[in-house]
């Protein structure tokens, strides 16, 4: 009968074997991770301070660490690969019609609206504004795509929207923040400024889309 004692000091010294490796992959380039992707992008950096944007070299430096960051890369990749999901019905039976991302998603969006990628050239115009904006985009769209639908169209439906005082009036505001949440919600209430296309519940809040 084996002792008790010496079956413990068998199971804890148990080994496990290495990994088989096969072979060695020589022909891929190293990962591209932890870099600034602003400082490395020559032209970028001389075209902005070229055409009167050098005043935001410093966010914009800050954007480039951020996007070429490992953590901001995996959420790009998460994005991407773990498939939206259609909710038609809530637990309770009801109709909703939402589509639920992967927390990735809403993670590199929020970051693109805190940094302002959306409408920072119409919250404080000035000479170069568009240009540091168009930069800051192209930063965080290089890296994760998807989201530049919503970031983009959220710039471009400014002018629209003043054609039309009282739409300007409730929507102007919301579309100039940089705060971003991506719950669904009704005019008037607080919801992310993404815009695109109309929710259920008739607001143009849902960032949820590509």
């Amino acid at each position: 009968m084996t002792d008790i004692s010496e079956k413990t000091v068998s199971e804890n010294t148990v080994t496990h074997p290495a990994p088989h490796r096969t072979h060695a992959v020589l022909n891929q380039s190293v990962p591209r991770t932890d870099v600034n992707e602003f400082l490395l992008d020559t032209v970028l950096a001389e075209g902005v301070a070229r055409h009167d944007a050098d005043w935001a070299t410093s966010e914009l430096t800050d954007i480039g660490e951020l996007v070429g960051s490992a953590g901001f890369q995996h959420d790009a990749e998460l994005a991407n690969t773990v498939i939206p999901e259609l909710k038609t019905f809530d637990r309770w039976g009801n109709r909703i019609d939402e589509v639920e991302y992967h927390p990735s998603y809403h993670r590199i969006i929020s970051a693109a609206v805190a940094h302002g990628a959306h409408t920072s050239a119409w919250a404080d115009p000035k000479p170069g504004a568009n240009v540091a904006r168009a930069a800051a985009f192209m930063l965080f769209s290089q890296v994760e795509p998807g989201h530049a639908c919503p970031i983009s169209m959220t710039h471009a439906v400014i002018p629209s929207l003043e054609l039309q005082p009282d739409v300007a009036a409730l929507w102007n505001p919301r579309a100039l923040s940089r705060s971003y949440t991506p719950e669904l919600d009704a005019p008037g209430k607080a919801c992310g400024p993404a815009t695109g296309r109309p929710t259920r519940n008739g607001a143009a809040c849902d960032p949820r889309f590509r």
